[in-house]
């Protein structure tokens, strides 16, 4: 007998705005180790306008 597989619904980022996707991670809670949320971290920022560019392949 094989084990199901049932992939996750997840969320279409080349469908949402800038803002939603930072609204999306922010319900996540994800912190550093001071604490700050990853939507403050600078990485995320560049990475996410890279994306946005469509530097970033999803």
């Amino acid at each position: 007998m094989k084990p199901e597989f049932f992939p996750l619904s997840l969320p279409r980022f080349q469908a949402m705005s800038k803002a939603e996707i930072i609204t999306h991670f922010e319900c996540y809670e994800f912190r550093d180790t001071l604490g700050h949320p990853l939507v403050n971290c600078e990485d995320f920022l560049v990475l996410l306008d890279e994306f946005m560019a469509g530097l970033v392949k999803p």
